[in-house]
């Protein structure tokens, strides 16, 4: 399941507890777009909730789409308990401009404090 909030007018909260697939990804991104519609630049707190499985393909997935809005992210916060995925945001900084941190489960409300500055 994909659940959404809103920690201010252009700070989307999406929280995944759920293995994430391509329908699921799809569904994130469609949340993403509607807001980006409203603010042109965003900023996203993502959670993946302990047990959830992220595939390598949907990482893929999800990276392309956030290359190709980059310009309408300021940040982004991704909250895993997943060590691969946190490990993997050094790309980031090759690729994107965007300021994207990573935290584990239990630096959620520092993560949550982090993304509403």
């Amino acid at each position: 399941m994909v659940s959404t909030f809103e920690l201010a007018e252009n700070v989307v909260g999406i929280i995944i507890d759920t293995d994430l697939d391509e329908e699921l990804i799809e569904n994130v991104q469609a949340k993403i777009l509607d807001k980006i519609e409203v603010h042109e630049e965003i900023s996203i707190f993502f959670e993946i909730k302990r047990g959830s499985k992220l595939g390598f393909k949907a990482f893929l997935e999800q990276m392309a789409f956030n290359l190709n809005h980059t310009r309408n992210f300021r940040k982004i916060a991704v909250v895993s308990d997943l060590d691969w995925l946190r490990n993997s945001m050094f790309i980031k900084d090759l690729i994107m401009p965007t300021d994207i941190k990573t935290f584990t489960n239990e630096e959620r409300l520092t993560a949550l404090a982090w993304i509403s500055e």
